[in-house]
């Protein structure tokens, strides 16, 4: 019975994971019209053109490594 419920949370996960990237996909497109309407405002910012979870992702490790920067 265990096993059925672990292959039931997998098939379940799956699905969750199918949902949030397309929810992803999705925010991305709106994302890339939002800053292609943006884009001459903001050609200097490079993190906003990208549109993406890159942008964040860098954003993010910038923030960390600032913090450990400190830290040291």
């Amino acid at each position: 019975e265990e096993g059925g419920s672990d292959s039931d949370w997998s098939v379940r996960g799956q699905g969750v994971l199918r949902a949030v990237q397309q929810e992803s996909r999705k925010g991305q497109l709106d994302g890339m019209r939002k800053i292609d309407s943006h884009a001459l405002r903001m050609s200097d910012h490079e993190d906003n053109l990208l549109g993406n979870s890159l942008g964040l992702w860098r954003l993010k490790s910038t923030c960390l490594g600032m913090m450990f920067w400190r830290l040291v």
